[in-house]
């Protein structure tokens, strides 16, 4: 199910439902257009799936507990924002390739030094790697 649908439908009900819909901690979410931010913020903590395929800046720093995340058009602070300390139980990354883009050395040295401990799959699309800095 949508966590969009048990919000929208069941959220401030009545406590009970509220953490209820909270409690779950494996939710799927696909963000393909402008999304509300106040469900982002409920729900955040609570996404182990996220999929972006908008240019709206989200914010990944609120996804605690992500386990896959792809990325259609990653924004350079949503790069930034990958980080083995804010998302250790990252298993699967995928930033798509029909963009070009500057991935942040941390973040290439969190992927390729075994910091993500969980992580079995990740492509990094057309990545470009500034030695030089």
């Amino acid at each position: 199910m949508d966590p969009r649908h048990l919000y929208y439908t069941f959220w401030n009900i009545n406590s009970r439902l509220n953490h209820l819909i909270v409690s779950v901690n494996s939710l799927q979410f696909i963000i393909d257009e402008e999304e509300n931010k106040e469900l982002i913020t409920t729900l955040a903590p609570h996404i182990g799936l996220l999929q972006v395929n908008t240019w709206d800046e989200i914010d990944l720093r609120e996804f605690c507990n992500l386990y896959s995340l792809i990325l259609a058009r990653p924004s350079s602070i949503q790069l930034k924002q990958i980080r083995a300390d804010t998302m250790p139980n990252l298993i699967y990354l995928l930033l798509y390739s029909n963009v070009i883009f500057f991935s942040p050395k941390q973040l290439i040295y969190d992927v390729f030094s075994n910091r993500f401990s969980h992580l079995r799959s990740a492509r990094l699309g057309y990545t470009l790697v500034n030695v030089l800095s």
